[in-house]
């Protein structure tokens, strides 16, 4: 059964309107065609050009899709890390899964970190709700996505650092990391005012019967979701730094495959 575009659109396209190009053979469905997919005109603009309207404009496009006059395909590598994100969905339950395309390894691997940020910027900025509360860990991902938030105030919006303070000169600390991303929100911050590693038992444990370490511990509770990342094991990572985690604690993670923490 054969299908006919709106006579609507024919009858607009008909009287009034523009001369369409001889080689389009004065057909107001190949010229609109032309016109957005080629020349990459909006559908208000080439409304314009046919003296129509955007709706009459929409109807000619989707018959020229289905006339096989346009076709669209998917870039192989977003079906691939489609496909990758509901795998990972289904492995491990998760509510949602977004893959970023590997880079070359010939390419730069810090670009490949800035797309992971912007990537997870983006997700988080549509995330966030007035009067919630975000708990933030550290790292160079974790300051790139900081770096990548749009500036904008969400009301009631609290932050706090989830990673103990970093005695390390980085710029990516626990403490830079939670405050940048609390700034680019307009979200009030509440750091961790302790170190992360320290080296005798005794002293962790007196750092936890502290009152005020306490209450900020009694904020992880509250936290509505937790922002973090999973770094690699390898010799160049934050992680790898005996000040951030002792080298028999990552030796030891590595007997037992772990290839990220």
């Amino acid at each position: 059964m054969g299908h006919a575009v709106d006579t609507a659109s024919e009858t607009e396209a008909a009287k009034g309107s523009p001369e369409i190009p001889m080689a389009f053979g004065n057909d107001a469905l190949l010229w609109a065609t032309w016109l957005y997919y080629a020349e990459q005109h909006t559908q208000n603009s080439v409304a314009a050009a046919l003296g129509v309207s955007r709706a009459s404009v929409a109807n000619l496009l989707s018959e020229a899709r289905r006339r096989g006059l346009v076709t669209i395909s998917i870039a192989p590598d977003l079906l691939q890390t489609t496909r990758q994100a509901r795998q990972l969905e289904e492995r491990f339950g998760l509510a949602g899964a977004y893959v970023v395309p590997a880079l070359p390894e010939a390419e730069d691997q810090e670009e490949l970190r800035h797309r992971i940020a912007a990537a997870a910027a983006h997700t988080l900025d549509s995330q966030l709700k007035p009067d919630m509360t975000l708990g933030v860990a550290w790292g160079r991902t974790m300051l790139a996505l900081a770096r990548s938030l749009p500036e904008r105030n969400v009301p009631g919006l609290e932050i706090v650092q989830v990673s103990g303070s970093s005695l390390g000169g980085t710029d990516a600390s626990p403490e830079a990391c939670s405050a940048l991303i609390a700034a680019r929100l307009g979200a009030r911050c509440h750091n961790f005012h302790s170190p992360a590693v320290v080296s005798r038992r005794d002293l962790r444990d007196a750092l936890l019967a502290e009152p005020g370490l306490q209450r900020h511990f009694a904020r992880f509770a509250d936290c509505d979701a937790v922002l973090l990342g999973v770094g690699e094991l390898e010799a160049d990572t934050i992680l790898s730094d005996p000040d951030s985690v002792p080298r028999p604690a990552l030796d030891a993670y590595r007997a037992v495959g772990a290839v990220g923490m």
